[in-house]
């Protein structure tokens, strides 16, 4: 039995590793206990997760800003073996705001990792336009890459580190949300411009995949995409499947968007 803690747990990609690493047919002779990380163990999602995982998963409190807090679900956890495993996502404090404090999380997990010995770290970033913009990023691309190269520094020291670079999830076209994402991402993007797609599940399966082979991914940067195409062809790919037009607002709102939010335009 090994343990992992999902800091992100109550989150779509959280979940989804989660499921992935503790279906039946997941490596039943290795076996997983999860440790599920949240601000608020009362929350309605936290709760859900522990009634449906009753015998696989503990919901454990703590927030990634407190590195002293943090620490000590470590040291109580080595009475029970130890955190064999660490997933880190970290929300997206939102577009255009400040994420000094998505950086200071991910550094103190890592830093907490290498200090209580954790075999694999797999960290959940985000994909980037390349080496030719990176002096460029801001905000959470600039944190996220800011917290890979933390981790690639701590593997000199010991950390065994993978990262994971997800493309545009498709779940962010959900909702009202994802309407006005559509909306902007169709006026913004030249007709023909290709986007990396990925969904949640088939996020949370390749770390599982990770986690599963620790050894062939390890100090190891990895693409995760599921699909790239223009916005186009997934409108066509939409309603094939749906056989409706996937939701926009319409086109001179999004316009104004892109005109004047600076979040929107750095996207």
């Amino acid at each position: 039995m090994r343990n992992l803690l999902v800091a992100g747990a109550t989150g779509k990609l959280g979940q989804a590793l989660i499921r992935a690493l503790l279906l039946p047919t997941t490596n039943p002779e290795q076996g997983w206990h999860i440790y599920a990380l949240t601000r608020k163990a009362s929350s309605p999602a936290a709760q859900r997760l522990a009634e449906k995982y009753p015998s696989n998963l503990t919901v454990v409190e703590g927030n990634l800003e407190n590195r002293e807090l943090i620490g000590k679900i470590f040291e109580v956890l080595k009475k029970d073996g130890g955190i064999w495993g660490v997933f880190c996502v970290l929300a997206f404090p939102g577009m255009g705001v400040d994420a000094s404090g998505e950086e200071l999380q991910g550094k103190n997990l890592a830093d907490i990792s290498l200090a209580y010995g954790v075999q694999t770290l797999v960290y959940s970033s985000a994909m980037r336009m390349g080496p030719k913009y990176e002096d460029t990023l801001e905000l959470s691309h600039k944190a996220k890459r800011n917290i890979e190269n933390h981790c690639i520094e701590l593997g000199k020291k010991g950390l065994n580190w993978t990262i994971l670079q997800p493309g545009f999830f498709l779940e962010n076209f959900d909702g009202l949300i994802g309407s006005i994402g559509v909306a902007v991402l169709k006026k913004g993007l030249k007709p023909e411009t290709d986007v990396a797609f990925i969904g949640s599940e088939d996020i949370g399966n390749v770390a599982a995949g990770v986690f599963a082979n620790p050894e062939k991914y390890r100090h190891k940067i990895l693409a995760v995409v599921g699909d790239c195409c223009t916005m186009s062809q997934l409108e066509d790919a939409h309603r094939r499947a749906t056989s409706k037009p996937i939701p926009a607002m319409p086109a001179p709102f999004a316009w104004m968007i892109i005109k004047v939010n600076k979040g929107t335009q750095s996207l």
